[in-house]
């Protein structure tokens, strides 16, 4: 399945540098890179390290962050999205 055709597109960055990789692979999946272009998504959302400590860098690629550990934050997240996605779809 193409990534594009997704809901929600998530990336875990765990170094600097990954944060240049992002915008390639939206681009390279064909999903508009700036969240601002994405009005009908994919949600995408940045994670990890790196934007747990400076989002900045992905704050107009990015719709969400998941700020600090991933083992506490995922399913609250997962609930939240599949919440939101399921009122859109009524």
């Amino acid at each position: 399945t193409p990534v594009g055709n997704f809901d929600v597109v998530a990336f875990s960055i765990s170094f600097d540098l990954d944060v240049v990789n992002v915008p390639r692979m939206l681009l390279l999946s064909g999903i508009p890179i700036f969240a601002a272009e994405r009005p009908d998504g994919p949600l995408v959302i940045a994670g990890g390290i790196v934007p747990t400590f400076n989002p900045e860098p992905l704050a107009e690629i990015a719709d969400a962050f998941l700020i600090g550990e991933a083992e506490e934050a995922v399913r609250p997240l997962a609930e939240i999205v599949v919440s939101a996605f399921s009122r859109n779809a009524k």
